[in-house]
């Protein structure tokens, strides 16, 4: 459970920062370059918090909860600030045939590649070798 929070919880935060940022472009975006801004955010922070708490030796249940409470309030509060503004919305431009050729073959590749891992054990042991002890 605490790990669809956590995703949500980051997923909305690169959402409102990622909207922040292309606020005040002059071009606007086209939707798929929106979508990966916010994913790269999101996995950015997410990942950072987590290198911070496991350098300082805080990588527990704990304050990795009361990381995504801190994380859910920025999203509050961003969120509230862009409410509260009422900008009308930018129109978004379509990305063309060949881009979306090139999204529909990518999101069929990991597709297949999320399947593979699913049905195929790894295909050596070098694959697990990082779970064994190490030798003394």
């Amino acid at each position: 459970m605490l790990l669809i929070l956590t995703t949500v919880t980051f997923l909305l935060l690169g959402r409102e920062l990622s909207v922040r940022l292309w606020r005040t472009s002059a071009d606007p975006p086209v939707a798929i370059e929106r979508v990966v801004s916010s994913l790269t955010i999101a996995l950015t922070l997410w990942l950072g918090s987590l290198w911070l708490a496991g350098l300082t030796g805080h990588l527990h249940a704990p304050f990795l909860a009361l990381r995504n409470i801190l994380a859910a309030a920025a999203v509050a509060v961003l969120w509230f600030l862009r409410w509260r503004e009422e900008r009308p919305r930018p129109a978004l431009r379509r990305p063309g045939a060949t881009a979306l050729v090139a999204w529909i073959a990518l999101g069929g590749w990991m597709a297949f590649i999320l399947w593979r891992g699913a049905v195929i054990p790894p295909v050596s042991h070098d694959a697990l070798a990082y779970h064994l002890p190490k030798a003394a």
